[in-house]
């Protein structure tokens, strides 16, 4: 059997993308897959969005004890609640726009010895300043590189969060998001291309609205 693979989305008040985010990770054409949204103890209609959907068997909706916040809901979501080998974090404002993502990302990663993580580039949505849209690929050409490499260049990419699917166990034994930061992300994927290799890929995941 493939790999599960957790599609978590973190998501606090924001039911006018939840649903886009949620369809866009249940139309992943991947096997073995489980979609969780990890509600912050939201009081919008964010419950009533995510129960359209509670018949789908890939599909898991949890609500918070308490708001945890940003940060330690990530935590949560990724050590308490999924339970893929792989995860790719979504929140709950972005959405997927390559339906053979997943599919994709992880027959390159059974190509390659010791990946912790594969990524690609994104759109960058701002709906203040006029609906601009802006591209971003990482790379020309997909590469697969060790980590430190990606490391000590990592400016040179910008790797985006939306995009990175990464190694759950590898990820929970460093602490993943243990830093209360706006820049978990960042910092943790920085930590964890340390422990092996990273795929950079030329393909477009996602829509990362500002």
């Amino acid at each position: 059997m493939k790999p599960l693979v957790t599609i978590m989305i973190p998501t606090y008040n924001q039911e006018a993308y939840l649903e886009c985010a949620i369809k866009s990770a249940l139309a992943q054409d991947y096997d073995n897959l489980e979609v969780i949204v990890a509600d912050d103890c939201s009081t919008d209609e964010t419950r009533g969005i995510a129960q359209k959907y509670s018949a789908n068997t890939r599909f898991k909706y949890y609500r918070n004890s308490a708001n945890f916040g940003k940060t330690k809901n990530y935590r949560h979501c990724l050590h308490e609640l999924a339970g893929g080998e792989w995860v790719l974090n979504l929140d709950g404002d972005d959405y997927l726009t390559d339906n053979h993502y997943i599919s994709f990302a992880m027959k390159q990663i059974d190509l390659h010895d010791k990946v912790v993580l594969f990524t690609a580039g994104v759109i960058e949505a701002s709906e203040k300043k006029y609906n601009m849209h802006y591209t971003h690929r990482i790379v020309e050409k997909q590469i697969c590189m060790d980590g430190i490499n990606l490391f000590l260049n990592w400016h040179s990419y910008k790797i985006p969060h939306l995009t990175s699917l990464y190694h759950r166990q590898t990820a929970c034994s460093i602490g993943f998001y243990a830093s209360d930061i706006s820049s978990t992300d960042w910092e943790s994927l920085l930590r964890l291309v340390l422990h092996g290799k990273a795929i950079l890929s030329d393909r477009i995941g996602g829509v990362w609205r500002k």
